[in-house]
């Protein structure tokens, strides 16, 4: 009964971020005077922050983080629980539209005698058309903040990393578990041909 996304606070984030608030704010709504106070503060040296927001139709009890069991996993398949959870708001939500896809099949008409005059003639139906349903329900937004380096002291994101995967199970149920993944792009450097 959840709804899970979530953001990785990425550095080009961060900076985008940053701007935004100095420029739309007044001075005394932020706490903080320059970059560096804001880079200390969202331990962006240290840390890798994800901004998870939880949604849910059901009672708020459903978004207790002691329900369920949050971490990050890298390309290598090491996971690293959060140091710190802060949780930055919780409200009541009247109601969210949610577009759901549908199920589709595909039938074969061996014989061609149910929807074809064509002996393996192939056709789609749907068994439940695509729908957006409306609801209401409880959401909840939280800052994590992981261990910016693994257990050997190395970075767990670097030049080699080619993905993040955030991974959320519940701790009640069986229900197997989410996976929110990230893919690292690398930044192309142009290389010029030689000249002559």
């Amino acid at each position: 009964p959840l709804l899970i996304s979530a953001t990785l606070f990425v550095p080009n984030l961060a900076k985008a971020e940053f701007d935004l608030l100095q420029t739309d704010y007044a001075p005394d709504s932020v706490n903080f005077k320059n970059w560096e106070e804001y880079v200390d503060q969202n331990r962006l040296d240290d840390m890798i922050q994800v901004r998870l927001k939880l949604n849910t139709p059901f009672n708020e009890k459903y978004l207790d983080l002691k329900r369920w069991i949050i971490f990050l996993e890298d390309d290598e398949e090491i996971g690293y629980e959060p140091r710190q959870v802060e949780a930055r708001a919780f409200y009541p939500l009247e109601t969210i539209r949610v577009a759901v896809p549908g199920r589709e099949v595909e039938v074969t008409d061996v014989f061609g005698q149910y929807f074809s005059p064509i002996p393996g003639e192939k056709e789609r139906f749907y068994l439940e058309a695509p729908a957006r349903i409306t609801y209401s329900g409880n959401e909840k937004l939280l800052q994590l903040y992981f261990p910016g380096r693994d257990f050997q002291g190395k970075p767990i994101v670097d030049e080699k990393t080619k993905f993040l995967k955030l991974i959320v199970q519940s701790q009640v149920t069986d229900f197997g578990r989410s996976e929110l993944i990230w893919h690292i792009k690398k930044t192309k450097h142009k290389v010029r041909p030689p000249k002559g």
